[in-house]
Order: C-alpha cells, then sequence, then structure tokens
C-alpha cells in the first residue's frame, strides 16, 4: 500500500504544464522516440516533445502512442503512463467508454490496479455571466486480466452527492463474480475508501484472492 501512495504521490507532484520532462515514447508501430516532453493531457490530442536541442520540436498524436515513460530529473525514477480505453457503469445501462492515461499502481493476482488524474480549466461566460470553477478529477481503476479497465472509484474537488451510490454500483459491477459480498460491506461502512481504492484490493487478498 505504501508503493502505491508513494507512486500516486509522483504522478501528481510530476503534473506542471508547460514543463518539459526527460521522456522515452513508444508508439504503436513498434518505434522508440528519446527525448523531452509534456506532460500528456487526458483534455489534450498531442504531445509537444523534442529530441534534442539542435531537433525540430514536433506534435505526436496521442493516437500514435502507447505509452509514455517519465524520468524524475532528481532520483531518475521511471514513471509509465499508458494509453488505454476504460469504461465506467453507473446502474444497468449501457457502460460508457472513454480513454485516458493510466498508472499502474498495484497488481493482485489477476487483477491491475490504475489511476488518473484530469484538470477542468474555469471560465466565465461573458454573455450571461456564468462561471464555471477550475476542478481536479482522480480516477482509480482496476482491470481484470486483459479486460477494458473500470472506473472504482474517484475523488473529485466537485461535490458528487451521488458518490458513494455510484462507487456502490461500481464495485458491484466489478466484483459481482470475483468477490460477491465487497459491495454490500462497502455500502454497510465496513469497507471505508478515502485516498484511493487500496482498501478493496486489501478486502480481496483476505477474503475472495484463492
Amino acid at each position: 500500500m505504501k508503493r502505491q501512495f508513494l507512486i500516486c504521490f509522483l504522478f501528481f507532484s510530476l503534473i506542471c504544464f508547460g514543463q518539459k520532462y526527460d521522456v522515452i515514447v513508444y508508439l504503436k508501430n513498434g518505434s522508440v522516440k528519446k527525448g523531452k516532453g509534456d506532460y500528456v493531457d487526458n483534455g489534450e490530442s498531442k504531445m509537444k516533445f523534442i529530441e534534442d536541442s539542435q531537433s525540430k520540436k514536433e506534435r505526436i498524436k496521442y493516437d500514435d502512442i502507447e505509452k509514455v515513460e517519465y524520468h524524475d530529473n532528481k532520483t531518475n525514477e521511471p514513471f509509465v503512463l499508458e494509453r488505454k480505453e476504460t469504461s465506467y457503469k453507473r446502474g444497468s445501462g449501457k457502460p460508457v467508454t472513454e480513454v485516458a492515461w493510466l498508472n499502474k499502481t498495484r497488481t493482485s493476482g489477476d487483477i491491475s490496479a490504475y489511476v488518473t488524474k484530469s484538470y477542468s480549466d474555469g471560465y466565465t461566460n461573458m454573455s450571461t455571466g456564468n462561471t464555471m470553477t477550475a476542478s481536479t478529477f482522480i480516477g482509480f481503476y482496476f482491470q481484470y486480466k486483459d479486460k477494458m479497465p473500470e472506473m472504482i472509484y474517484f475523488n473529485s474537488s466537485d461535490n458528487y452527492l451521488t458518490k458513494k451510490k455510484w462507487v456502490g454500483n461500481f464495485i458491484e459491477n466489478f466484483f459481482k463474480d470475483l468477490c460477491p459480498n465487497m459491495a454490500n460491506d462497502f455500502r454497510n461502512g465496513k469497507i471505508k475508501l478515502k485516498e484511493d481504492a487500496s482498501p478493496l484490493l486489501d478486502y480481496y487478498e483476505k477474503n475472495c484472492s484463492k
């Protein structure tokens, strides 16, 4: 669990828009680019990249990228963001799918845990005077084997009154066959979630993992 918190800390401290980082970009065609690049943002479509000071700046389409490996300039600690199609399902309706940049934080048997972070800039509509405040969204995803990662928990600067209900549905949809009692135990307050979704994997390992 401590490693998961450390990785999340590196992830969130890495995010500084406009700054360039030492990166290795792995493209879907199998080629690899090394140089300086910016942080990949879920709200953008291209990554700014330059190989070295003698090279021409370029913008790499997100659709062409498989993953990006960042390196902390102080510790040289590698940090990888993978571009994956994800889904979430709040109720009995069809799942909603979207592509996001995910960082793997933990593995428990056949389950992999990921985290992503998104920003929404605030703005004011000059014609109506309506104001939208800036917000931050942190999504936590679980992936079973090679299936699509599913949202399991989230934290947001916005206040979601139905958050517990949504998360209960997320847990039930993902764990209904893997760990049938987990959703009810969450709804009954036996599982507490705050910073991240690690208590769910702790519960799974203790009660349901073979």
